[in-house]
């Protein structure tokens, strides 16, 4: 229960909305968290549009308070596979890079290159040459090196997941990333796919299980974050449960079968649920390897 007034508003009128997602429940979930959001923060230096890649959208904005090498945190932002952007309506992505510029971190929000122009695996070409900028840029920027954190959300949580597993996108020396988090993302193509998506994935089906980010998941990984919208589309509801799986699979070797509440038994991957596939106020974090659950409060609002 919630003890918190605003909490209690925002949840209800997030539940409100119900288990929906299109161009305007995006709207109106900007507009139950745009009066909770950050003013921007005058301590804060932002450089934007630096260019990290030969194309126009290869662009991002940079974030940094005080002074003295930071460790990294590279937010990849969503919108569907065809829309998007580090700027979005100068609330919410800049929140975000304000936010982690305040409790330490060097924040970078780039952009990427969207379909139907630049299909399947653009945008998780562009992750891979975000994270080789910050690694070759490493002295410039002031970063530490090999301390690099990745959060993707929605689409481009799929991106981030792509570059993260998919073995036909490893070919060239990696960036050391430390942890990622994967945002309410999109896992598994499966037709028939929405137009938007299917402009990303393309209109051969028979490529769609290679080309699908869960296809590739091992147990192998660096520090992981999962998190999945309570309120959401219930056509989401069993990819989620899948990626839950298929990454915590080698963490319970020596069971003889995987038990229905998929519990992971190791601290690489935690399961988080938030109020619906946009950023939510308050996260309830499971943390199966503790049996224990607890209640944070969400940085993006």
């Amino acid at each position: 229960m919630d003890t918190d007034p605003i909490i209690a508003s925002i949840r209800s009128a997030v539940r409100a909305i119900g288990p929906h997602f299109n161009p305007e429940v995006l709207r109106q979930t900007r507009d139950i968290y745009r009066p909770h959001s950050a003013a921007t923060d005058a301590s804060i230096t932002v450089q934007r549009d630096i260019e990290y890649g030969p194309h126009a959208r290869h662009r991002l904005d940079l974030y940094r308070s005080g002074s003295g090498r930071r460790p990294v945190l590279v937010f990849v932002h969503g919108g569907g596979f065809v829309g998007g952007s580090k700027d979005e309506d100068g609330t919410f992505h800049r929140n975000v890079g304000e936010y982690f510029a305040r409790h330490g971190f060097l924040a970078i929000v780039p952009n990427y290159r969207l379909a139907p122009a630049d299909p399947w695996p653009a945008g998780a070409q562009d992750v891979d040459r975000v994270l080789q900028w910050v690694r070759d840029q490493s002295d410039a920027i002031n970063a530490i090196p090999g301390a690099i954190h990745l959060i993707g959300q929605s689409a481009g949580a799929s991106h981030v997941a792509s570059w993260l597993f998919d073995p036909t996108l490893q070919a060239t020396q990696r960036p050391t990333v430390v942890a990622v988090v994967l945002m309410a993302g999109f896992y598994k193509a499966q037709a028939p796919l929405v137009p938007p998506i299917r402009s990303y994935f393309g209109a051969d089906e028979s490529k769609y299980v290679e080309r699908s980010p869960i296809s590739h998941v091992v147990g192998q990984h660096p520090r992981l974050l999962l998190t999945v919208g309570v309120v959401r589309p219930n056509r989401t509801r069993r990819v989620d449960a899948d990626t839950v799986e298929a990454a915590g699979r080698e963490s319970v070797l020596g069971q003889r079968q995987h038990r229905e509440r998929l519990r992971v038994l190791r601290r690489e991957l935690t399961v988080v649920h938030v109020q619906n596939d946009q950023v939510g106020a308050v996260l309830r974090v499971e943390r199966r390897s503790e049996e224990h659950t607890s209640e944070l409060q969400s940085p993006y609002v």
